[in-house]
């Protein structure tokens, strides 16, 4: 057989492989209400299809649902709607794309977001209401493009845009806290507010040791403002701290 043929099947194989991950991904829609455990992500009767959403699969959770995760979680995709929860003790991974609104996330473990995965913080009601938050009480790591595109991020555990990551606020809202401790907001990345006239405010506690940028509209880097190392720069948009 000759070198370029060699390759050939080679890359034949490649493509055969990446196809078939692909046709094996589920897309998983959450129905509860399982007898032995109505809330339990690993329970397969929750789900349909019935099963339980694995690393290529995408998982959808619907309005008002809540779930309990009980172990760790690693899916490709996953979609929170508006009022959702997501409870329990492990750890989750999502992939390629993370949607919530409204949505709670709560309890112990890790929520990552590596790199390549696209995330995005929205809210569906309108904006005249006082509970358009997201909230994450669970600790996060994001390595990919996280964007908070309408109403805020309320942080009840330390939330870390890590080296590589990008955190954009496309919007006027805020990164807010609450509970007893106050959580940090960890910048090792990049934090960016790209669009929004007005104010966006971090009341949370933020430290960088990244890159921080003002392209529209104003930043508010709130009272707790920490510059470890890093840069804090304009480029169109204000910054402003009472720190």
């Amino acid at each position: 057989m000759s070198f370029a043929k060699a390759i050939s099947w080679v890359c034949l194989f490649g493509w055969l492989v990446i196809l078939g991950s692909l046709a094996h991904a589920v897309d998983y829609q959450w129905v509860g209400g399982s007898s032995t455990n109505p809330t339990g992500w690993h329970t397969a009767t929750n789900w349909t299809p019935t099963g339980v959403p694995g690393v290529t699969d995408h998982a959808t959770i619907g309005e008002n649902a809540i779930v309990t995760i009980s172990g760790d979680v690693n899916v490709a995709k996953l979609m929170m709607e508006a009022n959702s929860t997501i409870q329990g003790t492990g750890n989750i991974t999502v992939s390629q794309i993370f949607k919530a609104k409204d949505a709670t996330l709560d309890g112990a473990g890790l929520l990552t977001f590596p790199s390549g995965c696209i995330v995005d913080f929205d809210s569906v009601l309108p904006t005249s209401a006082v509970n358009r938050n997201t909230k994450a009480k669970k600790r996060i790591k994001n390595r990919g493009n996280c964007h908070l595109n309408g109403g805020n991020l309320v942080l009840g555990a330390e939330f870390e845009n890590d080296i590589g990551g990008t955190f954009e606020i496309k919007t006027d809202g805020a990164i807010t806290w609450s509970g007893v401790d106050k959580p940090r907001f960890k910048n090792r990345g990049k934090l960016v507010k790209s669009a929004g006239a007005a104010i966006s405010t971090i009341t949370a506690p933020l430290e960088n040791t990244g890159t921080i940028v003002a392209e529209f509209g104003t930043l508010d880097l709130g009272p707790s403002f920490t510059q470890i190392a890093g840069t804090t720069a304009l480029n169109g948009g204000n910054i402003a701290s009472n720190s």
